[in-house]
């Protein structure tokens, strides 16, 4: 499918690159814009995922943290793009859906490595977390992405949302959001009743939020 068209850069695809971010403004040139639903796709999940796929396993957690969080900027600075609109009216639900999804599995990513720097007591990672875990939850509502469109992800990533979710409420002891916190858990295990990280944290959550709400 080819499609031509012209886009203007958000405010923030302006900014000064961050010494680990390899500048991307070619994702936005006139021969990206020649067939631009496959490079959107393709780019940014080959791009920045994939790399922050193997700082992950080279153990630079901090890096992939940051490489996954630039791919998910890009995609949301695209969203609120002038473009947007005619991006989505153009590639329709397979563009969109495509991107929810490539957008979903890197925040997954990004509150994996988010768990671990709460345990390890990274500055300003808790207060990061559940930023990011808003920012996902966010992503599932109705409009989000296109008007009278609503994303869903598949049972597994659905499932690994609400754990992890549930996860940094209970490492945070955010007691404001216990019962969120049970209420997301008990989501993960109807969807993955056999999980036993899942099944071990629900009982994590269970006991914590007995022993805050007392």
């Amino acid at each position: 499918m080819q499609i031509s068209i012209k886009i203007t850069v958000a405010p923030g695809s302006i900014l000064e690159p961050s010494p680990y971010k390899e500048p991307i403004s070619d994702f936005f040139s006139a021969t990206t814009q020649q067939a631009l639903l496959k490079p959107v796709c393709n780019r940014l999940r080959g791009f920045k995922k994939d790399e922050g796929q193997i700082l992950y396993r080279a153990n630079r957690l901090e890096n992939a943290w940051l490489k996954w969080q630039d791919a998910a900027l890009e995609i949301e600075q695209l969203r609120v793009n002038s473009s947007w609109a005619q991006l989505t009216e153009k590639g329709g639900v397979p563009f969109v859906s495509r991107l929810a999804e490539i957008y979903f599995t890197i925040k997954l990513n990004v509150l994996h490595v988010s768990i671990n720097n709460i345990q390890t007591h990274k500055p300003f990672a808790e207060i990061l977390a559940t930023d990011v875990a808003q920012m996902t939850r966010k992503s599932l509502k109705s409009g989000y992405w296109m008007e009278g469109y609503r994303w869903s992800p598949s049972t597994m990533n659905r499932a690994k949302y609400f754990y992890r979710w549930a996860t940094i409420i209970r490492l945070t002891n955010d007691t404001l959001w216990a019962d969120q916190a049970v209420r997301a858990i008990a989501v993960a295990h109807t969807l993955l009743p056999d999980d036993a990280a899942i099944t071990r944290e629900r009982d994590a959550v269970t006991a914590w939020r007995a022993s805050v709400m007392c």
